[in-house]
């Protein structure tokens, strides 16, 4: 199933966290416990994303960045301070389900996880979709997030995903 058909399939079967924190993001809008949002990396690239917070100081985001083969998934507290490549065992639990077991990379104030297999990135949209609460587990604090509107947040992203252009060809070589 090419790479493509998961954002397809998530569109599908569900139709992005935080006020835009930067000059580059463009909200979306804000349902429930969920905020959506569009806008450009760091690196100028285009990117959709949702989050919802933890609390005051702490939240998670969804993002999909423009040529990448899936999601990115940053969690985020003030006063994180991970040396850069910091290796991190995650758990995701999505209401009373098995404890989804992911490996994190620490930066400074975030940890990242990569999800790029299709059927992660279904199974995650779709407990987004009939969940009620995410539970986070990290080594030393436990998290949780209502899934209070992520349905829409997350069919609000699926559209912007669809409406990015089409990444450009690499040059070919003769």
């Amino acid at each position: 199933m090419p790479r493509m058909t998961a954002f397809w399939l998530l569109g599908c079967f569900l139709g992005i966290a935080f006020p835009a924190a930067s000059a580059r993001m463009q909200s979306l809008g804000q349902d429930g416990a969920w905020e959506s949002f569009t806008g450009f990396s760091d690196k100028g690239l285009p990117l959709c994303g949702m989050g919802a917070t933890a609390g005051p100081d702490r939240g998670l985001h969804i993002k999909h960045y423009l040529g990448d083969a899936g999601l990115v998934l940053h969690l985020f507290r003030e006063g994180w301070a991970w040396p850069a490549g910091r290796k991190l065992r995650v758990g995701l639990r999505f209401d009373q389900e098995a404890l989804l077991p992911k490996d994190a990379t620490g930066h400074g104030d975030l940890a990242e996880i990569h999800v790029v297999a299709e059927a992660e990135i279904a199974g995650l949209f779709a407990a987004l979709h009939r969940g009620q609460r995410l539970e986070v587990l990290l080594p030393e604090e436990n998290w949780t997030i209502s899934l209070s509107g992520a349905r829409m947040a997350a069919e609000k992203m699926s559209r912007c995903i669809r409406l990015l252009p089409p990444p450009e060809p690499a040059p070919r070589r003769s």
